[in-house]
């Protein structure tokens, strides 16, 4: 089976860098992240005409294809009630599109 492949770096520093202390102090302040925001935009386009998620695109195309990520994974990888394939499929089909097939190449070898 191959690797599932990396998240790809949004362009902005967020406080869910991987450092779990800040994860903890931002999370304990209540502080939102900037990439569960993004991710929740770009859910948002799932259905819609691609014109929203160019939208987002316009505005900070790396971090778009992050939230993408960020949705495919979580659409395929957690638990079954959870799921949804059909958005997950989307998110790679739209992060191919804008440059990252590394979601539909994992797909199809899968």
């Amino acid at each position: 089976m191959p690797r599932i492949p990396p998240r790809p770096d949004p362009s902005f520093e967020d406080y869910d860098d991987g450092d779990p202390y800040s994860c903890i102090a931002a999370g304990a302040a209540g502080v939102p992240s900037k990439m569960d925001a993004l991710k929740a935009e770009v859910q948002q386009c799932y259905g819609r005409p691609v014109s929203k998620l160019d939208e987002l695109v316009a505005a900070d195309r790396q971090s778009t294809i992050a939230a993408l990520w960020e949705v495919w994974y979580k659409d395929r990888f957690f638990p079954r009630r959870l799921k949804n394939l059909s958005r997950a499929t989307w998110a790679a089909e739209q992060s191919a599109r804008l440059g990252n097939p590394s979601l539909l190449d994992y797909d199809r070898a899968t």
